[in-house]
């Protein structure tokens, strides 16, 4: 009878081992699969992060060419108000040029923030992108403007323009100087907030539409 009560506590004892043994296992999965999730989580906010930066950088570099043209397309505006004066005469064979565009990309943010990867960024990540994004999206509405403006104030290129037409493109002018203060301040603030951001851009990158308003009026 005792060896019977041995050979069931003993039963008991390695049950209870193999339990344990299962349970252990079990749990040491479980963490040890938490652990790759964490570190796949990890890896998809960091890879998203620099693919935004990224995606801003190329944008900033854009703004940045822009910004750097405004005292030419200031200038260019002024001598276009010019030849849009009372009695004004425009000379033959000048060249208006453009602003150029600098165009947003965003991409890589749209797809962050739709997959919510960007939501599980650092604090700091997101209010820098998002404000960034934000500021792009008007500046792009600005540069859009701009550009189809001075298509309108390029008929000056045809000749001194007729009375009716002469106050259309006034109305033109007037709309292009309040898109390039309104890009100007705000590149500039823009530009500072991604310096805060770790971000220095090179203005020395053309877009895919270059200014010329920095070239002569005449003698191209």
């Amino acid at each position: 009878m005792q060896v019977q009560a041995l050979g069931y506590r003993h039963r008991r004892r390695t049950l209870r081992q193999d339990l344990l043994i299962v349970i252990g296992g079990v749990l040491l999965a479980y963490g040890g699969w938490q652990g790759v999730s964490a570190l796949q989580e990890r890896w998809a906010v960091d890879a998203a992060r620099t693919a935004i930066r990224a995606e801003m950088a190329t944008n900033l570099d854009r703004i940045a060419y822009r910004l750097a043209a405004q005292p030419c397309i200031t200038h260019r505006l002024d001598q276009i108000a010019g030849f849009l004066s009372d009695g004004a005469v425009v000379p033959a064979g000048i060249k208006i040029g453009a602003p150029g565009d600098t165009g947003l990309d965003d991409d890589q943010w749209q797809d962050s923030v739709n997959s919510g990867v960007a939501s599980r960024q650092g604090d700091a990540d997101q209010t820098a992108q998002s404000f960034f994004y934000t500021s792009g999206h008007a500046l792009d509405a600005y540069a859009h403007e701009e550009f189809q403006t001075w298509t309108q104030l390029r008929v000056l290129e045809k000749g001194t323009p007729d009375p009716a037409t002469r106050r259309t493109l006034q109305q033109a002018l007037a709309t292009a100087r309040g898109d390039a203060a309104a890009f100007e301040s705000l590149a500039r603030d823009t530009l500072a907030q991604a310096r805060a951001y770790g971000m220095t851009p090179d203005a020395s990158r053309a877009p895919g539409i270059a200014n010329t308003t920095c070239r002569p009026l005449q003698g191209r």
